[in-house]
């Protein structure tokens, strides 16, 4: 899993490059905008679901249980590949993750998954479990990310044809989203909306 997202990272450079030379650039955090990032590797499918947690109230119990269960039920809720593929998550974490403002304001991630007790114990340390208040509001405000990663296998990768966007029928705030995709036939970036819900190949 780790190997297959270093690959993902340094093929889906060529994706940033391409925004830096005019290209629109992703801004997952913003409410009902989402980020798919997907990559392909020989048999090999994974994806990284990305948005503000605010977008997510309808799928609240996975978010707030997050295990690899709850992982894969959600990615079967936002995302579907074509059955003829036979693709079937190998792997899948759920995390939620704080977004901060830096001084120059830009957003940071900051790496604290809501099922972590070493983050648990940071905010106790510094004192953090006094601002129940302002917890909340960040909670409320969408100030964090689901992060939804998915390993699938394929037992056909060349039947591989669409992936459907499920997430526009299951998040009720979802307006759009910023899709990389990277396969042997290169990177590409696209953008979905409520009228326009898949991914082809």
């Amino acid at each position: 899993m780790k190997k297959f997202l270093a690959v993902l990272a340094i093929s889906l450079s060529s994706v940033a490059v391409a925004s830096h030379h005019g290209m629109r650039q992703a801004d997952a955090h913003e409410h009902g905008s989402h980020s798919l990032e997907i990559a392909t590797e020989k048999n090999e499918v994974l994806m990284v679901y990305k948005g503000p947690i605010a977008d997510f109230h309808d799928v609240e119990d996975l978010i707030e249980n997050p295990s690899e269960s709850s992982a894969k039920k959600l990615l079967g809720k936002l995302v579907k590949v074509n059955a003829e593929a036979k693709c079937v998550p190998e792997h899948a974490h759920l995390s939620v993750k704080s977004i901060e403002k830096d001084h120059e304001g830009h957003k940071e991630h900051h790496g604290h998954e809501n099922h972590s007790d070493e983050h648990h114990e940071h905010e106790k340390h510094h004192g953090h479990d006094k601002h129940s208040d302002d917890d909340q509001h960040v909670t409320e405000g969408g100030h964090k990310d689901v992060i939804l990663e998915a390993h699938l296998e394929c037992q056909d990768i060349n039947a591989l044809k669409r992936i459907s966007i499920n997430a526009f029928e299951t998040l009720d705030e979802l307006q759009s989203l910023d899709v990389d995709l990277v396969t042997n036939k290169g990177a590409q970036e696209l953008l979905l909306n409520r009228n326009n819900t898949v991914i082809t190949f």
